[in-house]
């Protein structure tokens, strides 16, 4: 409910500030008047967190569906992502033997426990590929949003569009782009809506925000979809800092030990793990 409710504050601060066209908003005129933005993690620059979000009216069909996920990295490579289920995983370093335990929380009451970092890569892997293939999907939303450069209405990849208005804002280190298409579907008219956000991470433009909203009309019908991503970019530093919080309960899950002695693996805090 919480994931809910920021992604909906988010959009609709957004429509707030797009639905100001003429004082907020510039017209995208040309493809020059789209900032470079970061394709991807590197120097610097670390895509942290998703969070997807989408919803429909009833009696839509399943046009836009895409099922709720979110992934988050944190440092150390610790990390949690939720799909069908929620699965955390993170590594704890006892400081009087320094060996690392690596923990794969992968229910409400715990999980598994091992002295191998294997049992945690293909878990992690999940996760960053999570936030990459959201990632991946804005950014070519973006990158298509640049062949409506200048246009009133016209044919955009085979499409008809009667309305077509792009704007964008440039505010310090946040950025904004705004497109609405109205188009022909069989039996009336689809308006869609795209907002898309970025803030500036160590000087680089990445996406924080997107926003699909797409209404059908179709007699006396209304139908429907939005879409929300939410993104979180970090500097090398910043991800340095950032800390998993299940390490903190870890004492109180159950745990299949694997090649560990649960007396020699403490929590973070130091208390010994018991193993139950």
């Amino acid at each position: 409910m919480k994931k809910n409710n920021v992604l909906v504050l988010l959009g609709s601060l957004l429509v707030l500030a797009s639905c100001g066209q003429n004082s907020f908003g510039n017209e995208v005129k040309e493809a020059s008047d789209f900032l470079d933005v970061v394709t991807a993690s590197q120097a610097n620059f670390n895509i942290t967190k998703t969070a997807v979000v989408s919803n429909k009216s009833n009696g839509a069909d399943a046009t836009f569906d895409i099922p709720n996920h979110n992934a988050e990295i944190y440092s150390g490579g610790d990390f949690v992502y939720e799909e069908s289920t929620k699965v955390q995983g993170f590594t704890i370093v006892n400081e009087e033997t320094n060996k690392t335990t690596y923990f794969l929380v992968n229910s409400d009451k715990g999980g598994i426990t091992s002295d191998n970092s294997s049992l945690l890569d293909s878990y992690r892997n999940n996760a960053k590929s999570i936030i990459s293939t959201d990632y991946s999907v804005v950014s070519n939303v973006y990158d298509d949003m640049k062949a409506f450069a200048g246009l009133k209405s016209g044919n955009v990849g085979g499409v008809d569009y009667s309305s077509i208005y792009i704007a964008y804002s440039i505010a310090g280190t946040t950025a904004g782009y705004t497109l609405k298409t109205v188009q022909a579907i069989e039996g009336g008219t689809r308006r869609v809506d795209r907002y898309i956000t970025l803030d500036q991470t160590s000087g680089l433009w990445g996406f924080t925000f997107y926003a699909l909203r797409v209404t059908d009309e179709i007699g006396s019908d209304k139908i429907y979809y939005t879409q929300d991503y939410a993104f979180e970019c970090k500097s090398d530093e910043d991800l340095s800092k950032k800390e998993l919080n299940a390490k903190k309960t870890v004492s109180s899950l159950t745990f299949t030990v694997e090649g560990v002695d649960p007396a020699e693996t403490t929590t973070a805090d130091g208390t010994p793990l018991t193993g139950k």
